[in-house]
């Protein structure tokens, strides 16, 4: 079953974004983000899905991912109202202490690719020359997407905007369908067995 709601929701992006690219090139313009335009490109897209169901895998840097979504979440605070149940000084503890969570997590997982001295490239999973398990990979087996959420989450905290919780569920999102799962395919072609038992220990995530 989970499985079924990932392939969905990976079609419903890649089908809604690849549409919605092929009408800009042809149009020159966008319609705007009305319900009928996003069911409007994203069934125009579905007719298209044998050529596009994984053109988005591993294919932007998860870096550069993060910095699409926290613009997003300047740009969600910009046109929101702020949230005003506590104060500054509350909120910037709140976002510092996330900020530190994200990059104790961020750092430690390249210090481990490092230690084991394998490939830290994200576009190139395929090309891993050992499986790393150890250290905070015995937490999460995504540390460094897991720093990248909480850095995002405390950005979003730092500007008090409730509603960027919706671009940080969408990075997560984002990461999870088409960077974290053909990592998965990448490293069971390589690991086989060994990251199967290591996936049934440690969580995606948290």
């Amino acid at each position: 079953m989970s499985s079924f709601y990932e392939l969905s929701l990976r079609t419903f992006f890649t089908d809604f974004l690849y549409g919605l690219s092929l009408r800009t090139f042809f149009t020159g313009f966008l319609y705007g983000l009305s319900l009928r335009t996003l069911f409007t490109d994203s069934l125009y897209g579905l007719s298209l899905r044998a050529i596009s169901m994984n053109f988005l895998d591993t294919k932007i840097p998860p870096p550069l991912v993060g910095l699409i979504f926290a613009l997003l979440v300047w740009v969600i605070s910009a046109v929101t109202a702020p949230l005003i149940f506590f104060s500054q000084q509350q909120l910037l503890l709140a976002a510092g202490s996330l900020l530190m969570v994200g990059f104790g997590f961020a750092i430690s997982g390249g210090i481990s690719f490092r230690i084991a001295k394998t490939t830290v490239n994200p576009l190139k999973p395929e090309t891993a020359s050992s499986l790393v398990i150890s250290g905070v990979f015995k937490i999460s087996r995504n540390p460094m997407y897991v720093g990248m959420a909480f850095i995002l989450l405390a950005w979003t905290t730092y500007l008090a905007a409730p509603f960027g919780l919706l671009a940080v569920a969408g990075f997560i999102a984002y990461i999870q369908y088409f960077q974290i799962i053909p990592e998965e395919r990448a490293l069971i072609k390589l690991f086989g067995a060994e990251f199967e038992a290591y996936q049934a220990r440690v969580r995606r995530w948290l």
